[in-house]
């Protein structure tokens, strides 16, 4: 008995560690619910807006008798005793931004285990910061927001200095166009201009020429040694010119757009071609005298291959200072409809400025080509391989556009009420598209020109620095002059345009 007893306790210890292994094992497989859980509708950096549902789920269904939904350790939802976890999250008064979804499974043995994604909630359609100056001409500027209909979803007028986010609730979309309106009551004029495509929770940066004063300097300057014969013409900074000829009007007022400035002086022959130049520095505001027996400046050229066209003409500036304060000079001029001319001579001013953009434009058959080259290094003139389709409907217009290009314009201008309105719609490349008719705020519906027949024309371009319309769009809301900036003085571009048969 005690031999069975004694063989028995061995047999005991010997299998004591197999047994708790096995025990463990048991209650691993038991409460272990890592692998199963998860959110069956979202996934990690998914965009959110408005009101959403969230579904999660623990595919180990039996043992688990709790779960419950956290929105950035908040909590949403529980359920217990069951294996799907399903809530919805008003989003509307939650900050834009990331945001931490996370669900946690608790099994019976209280043991629990989580997951977690992030997400991204996008309330806000647009925000801008309006600059804090005074929109130019008097005037007054509005924003808003249209769906893929055209209706409208959102307005704001522009107030300098205000910070705008435009938002809706019932919009679900996630692009709309977007439109910038300007209207001036003194000049009888509005520019309107929509961009397509534009996408929910975009900065924006409206498209301004930087800040407008009305307080030009004025520079008074007396030309001495004014040959009877002479013709000269003199360019400020300040967008102002004058003629001089012979002893007439050799004392001018200029504007000037800051002093000390630069005055560009020219000197013709007979036939008004240039023959030589000077630039004047130190050019004040007050009085100023300029000897013109100066302007003796030996003008440089450089050969340009001309393309093949109907008529052509150019215009040559020397670029004072960067940026947004660079301010240009007409060095050069030339206009020439002659056929059969294939090179032509440019004139530029040396070194005199510190760099110089061309503008050369020319037309062939029903097209007119435009290019804008900064610099004189590279000087070759191209054309854009495009094909289009374009089609009027009642309400909108539908198009097709491929090819080497950036970007597609439609542009419709004429007079409604003795108010000159011009209005672009700014298009991606795309395929057998429709755009409708975009409806404008209902105190702004008077200047809706789409409504009615006038002249326009079909524009594409292409820009050395973009492969494509969204990186335009991704470049507009970082730069400080909005789509300006996209053909400021040191950007190369070229367009072609076909006038639309209406």
């Amino acid at each position: 008995m005690n031999n069975y007893f004694l063989n028995s306790l061995k047999l005991l210890i010997f299998l004591t560690p197999f047994l708790l292994q096995s025990c463990s094992d048991d209650s691993d497989g038991l409460d272990n619910v890592t692998s199963e859980l998860e959110f069956t509708n979202l996934k990690e950096g998914e965009e959110l807006w408005n009101t959403v549902n969230i579904q999660a789920s623990a595919k180990d269904g039996i043992s688990i008798t709790s779960l419950q939904l956290f929105v950035d350790d908040q909590l949403l939802a529980s359920e217990s005793n069951k294996a799907v976890i399903s809530s919805d999250w008003n989003t509307s008064n939650t900050e834009d931004g990331k945001h931490t979804l996370k669900v946690i499974a608790t099994n019976a043995s209280q043991n629990s285990t989580e997951k977690e994604i992030t997400v991204m909630v996008k309330n806000n359609l647009i925000t801008l910061q309006v600059p804090d100056y005074e929109l130019r001409y008097g005037e007054e500027g509005y924003i808003f927001l249209s769906d893929r209909n055209g209706k409208l979803i959102a307005s704001e007028p522009l107030i300098a200095g205000k910070e705008i986010t435009l938002k809706n609730n019932n919009f679900q979309d996630s692009i709309f166009f977007l439109t910038e309106l300007y209207d001036s009551q003194s000049r009888e004029y509005a520019l309107i201009q929509t961009f397509s495509d534009v996408k929910r929770g975009s900065h924006w940066n409206i498209s301004n020429t930087g800040k407008f004063s009305s307080n030009t300097l004025k520079a008074d300057i007396t030309f001495t040694n004014v040959s009877e014969n002479g013709y000269f013409r003199a360019y400020s900074n300040g967008d102002d010119s004058a003629y001089i000829i012979g002893d007439l009007g050799h004392q001018e007022s200029l504007s000037l757009s800051r002093s000390p400035s630069y005055l560009y002086t020219v000197k013709f022959d007979d036939a008004h071609q240039p023959i030589s130049y000077n630039l004047f520095k130190g050019i004040h505001e007050g009085e100023n005298i300029v000897d013109l027996s100066q302007v003796n400046k030996t003008f440089d050229e450089i050969e340009i291959k001309l393309p093949d066209y109907d008529l052509y003409n150019y215009f040559l500036y020397g670029i004072d200072g960067e940026g947004k304060s660079a301010k240009d000079f007409e060095v050069d001029y030339e206009s020439n409809s002659e056929a059969g001319v294939t090179t032509t001579k440019i004139s530029y001013a040396g070194e005199s400025f510190e760099n110089y953009r061309l503008e050369f434009n020319w037309s062939k058959d029903n097209y007119n080509y435009s290019q804008y080259i900064y610099g004189l290094d590279h000087l070759e003139l191209k054309e854009i391989n495009h094909d289009f389709d374009f089609h009027f409907k009642d309400k909108g217009f539908s198009y097709s556009a491929t090819g080497d290009f950036d970007v597609a314009f439609y542009d419709i201008w004429g007079d409604i009420n003795e108010k000159v309105i011009y209005w672009t719609v700014t298009l991606p490349q795309a395929t057998e598209r429709i755009v409708p008719e975009i409806e404008l705020p209902e105190n702004l519906e008077f200047l809706n020109i789409l409504k009615s027949e006038h002249s326009s024309s079909i524009n594409f371009e292409d820009y050395d620095q973009f492969n494509d319309y969204y990186e335009i769009l991704e470049f507009i809301s970082h730069s400080e002059s909005g789509y300006y900036g996209v053909t400021r003085y040191d950007k190369n571009y070229v367009s072609v345009e076909y006038e639309l048969d209406n």
